[in-house]
């Protein structure tokens, strides 16, 4: 009986710890201005520190006009469009607990300098975009809907769209939903493929927490949080299922979420994967920005 007893508060207090864990990770807090030395010193991108202070500063010294619309759940969204010379147009998302001109440090000039339209959002609960809860795209992929409606009505020239971890994540799930946009091809940087399977690698991965009864654990409160679709949504599968081309970019490096999702996406015809060696997370251009280049000019431009 004693034994019972014990087991039974150990599992009480592994499902407290997985909730506290979830509600964490879907609170909104401060992006980290990766411009401010003092602010990422001792961080991964330390050094990378001269690189991010001169493109973060180039950034914002552009003539950027101010986008707002209402989503689905009546939040007001912001982005930022940079008018291009060109005939095609980009729309950049950023990713978890991130900024535009964190995640596109360098990527912004890319595309500047080739004459593309770039229209640079904030995902909810992120810089000036309303919301409180973030869900790694099980619900921002209605958000991308707006935005790439918008793109459509009010950029001119073909679309492509660029995203960084949750960015490309919610980019991927909106697919299906907008399947009159002309879209011309998806750009998905650090992907993964189904926000349920990357929590429960995260709570192994980050804090050695049993795959049983975390698993179970994290499925329920999922679907208490963020509804049925947090199981069954998989990236991957809207990829395959919009028939649109995606070039997914990852590193050799990254942990953050499992490395074999990637396998997930080129089992379909559509999808290939760039790999940029010695990348991390979300950070395959500051290692490598000539690789992260021609997979952008062969992607695009054919060459």
């Amino acid at each position: 009986m004693i034994v019972l007893w014990i087991l039974l508060g150990l599992l009480i207090v592994l499902i407290v710890i997985c909730a506290v864990l979830i509600l964490m990770n879907l609170r909104c807090r401060p992006v980290p201005d990766l411009s401010a030395p003092e602010k990422i010193r001792g961080t991964r991108w330390e050094s990378y520190s001269d690189v991010l202070q001169k493109g973060i500063a180039s950034i914002r010294a552009m003539p950027w006009e101010d986008v707002w619309l209402t989503n689905h759940s009546g939040q007001h969204l912001h982005g930022r469009v940079l008018r291009g010379g060109g005939d095609k147009a980009v729309l950049l998302s950023h990713g978890y607990r991130s900024s535009g001109e964190n995640d596109f440090c360098g990527i912004v000039e890319y595309y500047r300098e080739r004459g593309f339209t770039i229209l640079m959002i904030d995902q909810r609960g992120h810089g000036q975009s309303e919301g409180r809860q973030l869900t790694f795209g099980v619900r921002e992929r209605w958000d991308m809907v707006c935005w790439i409606c918008w793109a459509a009505e009010n950029l001119q020239g073909e679309l492509w769209l660029h995203g960084v971890s949750m960015g490309a994540v919610s980019l991927l799930m909106a697919l299906p939903l907008c399947p009159d946009a002309p879209i011309r091809g998806v750009i998905a940087d650090s992907v993964y493929d189904n926000v349920r399977e990357l929590l429960i690698y995260q709570a192994g991965r980050k804090y050695r927490l049993p795959k049983f009864p975390v698993a179970q654990i994290v499925t329920l409160e999922g679907r208490l949080l963020m509804g049925k679709d947090f199981v069954k949504l998989h990236a991957s599968q809207c990829a395959v299922a919009s028939g649109i081309p995606v070039r997914l970019i990852c590193g050799t490096q990254a942990r953050t979420v499992p490395p074999c999702m990637a396998t997930s996406f080129v089992r379909g015809k559509n999808a290939q994967c760039i790999f940029i060696d010695g990348g991390r997370h979300a950070m395959c251009w500051l290692k490598s920005p000539k690789a992260y280049e021609k997979a952008l000019e062969y992607y695009i431009y054919g060459k």
